[in-house]
């Protein structure tokens, strides 16, 4: 319960706009990275899976209060083939049910493109990796990430923790790049 009022209230701290980046070390978007569905969960009853993405995650706590009957739909990222791809999934709640979707998971930025020759690329960052901190900060909005411009510009060390796909393992992993950028 503890986590879910975390997450909710993590969820309402990112704002209700959209969140794509405008860093130009890296592309893509604030989300929240699924890593528990319970079973019979509203989660689990539509299908989300570990590793799944829920975009444009400021807005989903009240999209879900105020779902019609038939339900709302909730954009995602999926893990097809090695790949995140961006699609949608529809909940409908039961008359009785709680309207939340009963997950444990991660605020950070999915990463869906890193520039050659980038600050992203010499930290080693591919598309699909899930940055949920950078030093000691949690990744809450895209202002989030000019901590890396800042080390970068300093000429200090940034730690960029992050979440990949390792298909060799079929898992995932957490790692840290930890750079001290030359100019």
């Amino acid at each position: 319960m503890r986590c879910l009022l975390a997450l909710v209230f993590a969820l309402a701290l990112v704002g209700q706009a959209p969140s794509a980046s405008h860093a130009q070390w890296v592309s893509g978007e604030i989300a929240y990275r699924v890593t528990v569905v319970p079973d019979g969960s509203p989660g689990a009853r539509i299908g989300l899976r570990i590793g799944d993405v829920l975009a444009e995650p400021g807005p989903l706590p009240a999209r879900l209060r105020e779902a019609p009957t038939e339900g709302v739909e909730i954009p995602l990222f999926r893990l097809e083939e090695g790949q995140y791809r961006r699609t949608k999934i529809r909940v409908t709640f039961r008359a009785v049910e709680e309207k939340r979707l009963g997950l444990t998971g991660d605020l950070g930025f999915l990463v869906t493109a890193v520039e050659p020759g980038s600050l992203g690329a010499r930290a080693e960052l591919r598309p699909g990796d899930f940055i949920p901190k950078i030093n000691d900060t949690f990744v809450h909005s895209v202002e989030d990430l000019k901590l890396v411009d800042q080390a970068y510009d300093q000429g200090t060390e940034v730690l960029i923790h992050f979440t990949r796909w390792l298909p060799e393992t079929n898992s995932f992993q957490n790692a840290v790049s930890r750079r001290k950028f030359q100019k």
